[in-house]
């Protein structure tokens, strides 16, 4: 079971073995996608070698979220879904370092000896190669470098397709796109959410297409529009093909970003459910139509071509 530790300068910190004997991969890891998940490998296979504890260290809230807070914060994971994902990587100990205002003006220097060496004690570190922290983003690879004294340190090369490495900026802008076959190249995964179930108007139902209706998580919203999806019920390893509409449905003068799921070829009560929902590919944008009639039949059709998306799968 994961660890989850927030307070890196307590008296239970400096315990053994709690604190002694880490190898730690340091990140915000927003997104957790393939370049991340090379950094955890690389800091696992270390921790694997030397008989060393694996752990995490991130940051809450983002830093961006911080030094901006009137702009869009646009973070792909909220943290308990990004903790959930470590604990499924193998990852033991979590640090959740509050970014505040006494973390945000520490200095590189301050950050590597108070925290990584007195607090944790940490025996290797790992980072992607352009990983900068401290105040004024004052540290860098080349300094963690040079701590051989306190701790051994590997810095992963940024991993891509192409030219094009692997970042959590382009996640962002494939969501905005609804390309979500390069969302899923670059995350090595479906993009997903993991969603309550909520009462709706049964707008759908009487439409002759019952839907899964959902709030959006607190993170970056993609395109509005039709996706074809794959969902599965908590607990649940089998996955049922659908078609979702994500949006403020115009046509039936919605105001609320809602997440609809229709079941192709499935009736099952959702309702107050946990649901999985897999955006394998976007249809088409979210449209106002002239009347119901007009509505039903591109439900119809967005219904056929979301079968034909997922048929091979």
């Amino acid at each position: 079971m994961l660890r989850v530790i927030r307070d890196v300068n307590s008296l239970a910190l400096r315990t053994k073995p709690a604190s002694s004997k880490l190898a730690l991969a340091i990140g915000n890891f927003d997104g957790l996608h393939r370049g991340h998940q090379a950094v955890i490998a690389r800091m696992k296979a270390h921790a694997k070698a030397q008989g060393l504890r694996p752990a995490l260290m991130t940051f809450e809230p983002h830093p961006r979220c911080y030094f901006k807070p009137d702009a869009p914060c646009d973070r792909l994971l909220t943290l308990s879904d990004k903790l959930a994902m470590a604990e499924m990587m193998g990852i033991e100990q979590a640090y959740v370092l509050r970014f505040n205002p006494a973390l945000a003006t520490m200095t590189a220097d301050n950050f590597i000896a108070n925290i990584l060496v007195q607090s944790l004690q940490v025996r290797h570190v790992v980072t992607g190669a352009d990983f900068v922290f401290g105040y004024k983003r004052g540290g860098n690879s080349a300094m963690l470098a040079a701590q051989s004294e306190h701790f051994t340190y590997d810095a992963v090369t940024p991993m891509g397709e192409g030219i094009r490495k692997f970042s959590s900026s382009d996640v962002r802008a494939a969501l905005r796109e609804g390309d979500m076959e390069r969302v899923a190249s670059i995350l090595g995964r479906t993009y997903h959410w993991t969603r309550q179930v909520i009462h709706g108007r049964a707008k759908g139902r009487e439409l002759g297409f019952p839907t899964a209706n959902m709030l959006p998580p607190p993170v970056l919203v993609p395109r509005f529009g039709v996706y074809a999806v794959w969902c599965s019920m908590e607990g649940m390893n089998k996955r049922m093909a659908g078609v979702a509409n994500l949006g403020t449905r115009p046509t039936i003068d919605g105001t609320h970003t809602r997440l609809e799921v229709h079941l192709l070829d499935r009736k099952i009560d959702l309702y107050d459910a946990r649901l999985c929902v897999e955006f394998a590919a976007f249809i088409r944008p979210e449209q106002r139509f002239a009347g119901v009639d007009a509505l039903i039949q591109q439900i119809t059709k967005d219904c056929q071509t979301a079968k034909a998306i997922l048929q091979p799968a």
